[in-house]
């Protein structure tokens, strides 16, 4: 027997919204209070099974964003970037992109329109960005 892929795609768009959703109230929540360590936890888990998720039914498209966000979480995570004025925006921003690209991925777009590669670009500029040294 066979996998029925359309039911698989449509648990995968019916899970992915939720983790948008979770990842959105987090990063909302970390505007708030970006010290808390639990909630950016939260929103890495999510994020990670985003990504996992998208690579496993080959949307590798989708999986790239969401390693670009996971690598901005993870700098944040460990300290070497913080959550400064503008950086949840840009989070919040690839959650929308991320909100539009999805199910446009599950439809068979595999390349994502101009904005998205600008967003992704940033988002992978941050995530890359050198901590600055001791003055």
């Amino acid at each position: 027997m066979g996998i029925d892929r359309e039911a698989v795609i449509r648990t995968y768009l019916a899970e992915a919204d939720g983790q948008l959703g979770q990842i959105e109230e987090g990063l909302r929540a970390l505007e708030a209070r970006p010290d808390d360590a639990g909630r950016l936890e939260t929103i890495c888990r999510a994020v990670h099974t985003l990504k996992g998720t998208s690579a496993m039914l080959e949307f590798h498209r989708v999986a790239e964003f969401a390693r670009a966000v996971e690598e901005v979480l993870e700098r944040l995570g460990a300290g070497t970037l913080g959550a400064r004025d503008g950086l949840v925006p840009l989070l919040l921003s690839a959650v929308d992109a991320l909100r539009e690209f999805v199910p446009e991925a599950a439809a068979g777009v595999r390349e994502f329109r101009p904005e998205h590669e600008a967003l992704l670009r940033r988002l992978a500029a941050v995530g890359a960005e050198e901590t600055p040294g001791p003055t």
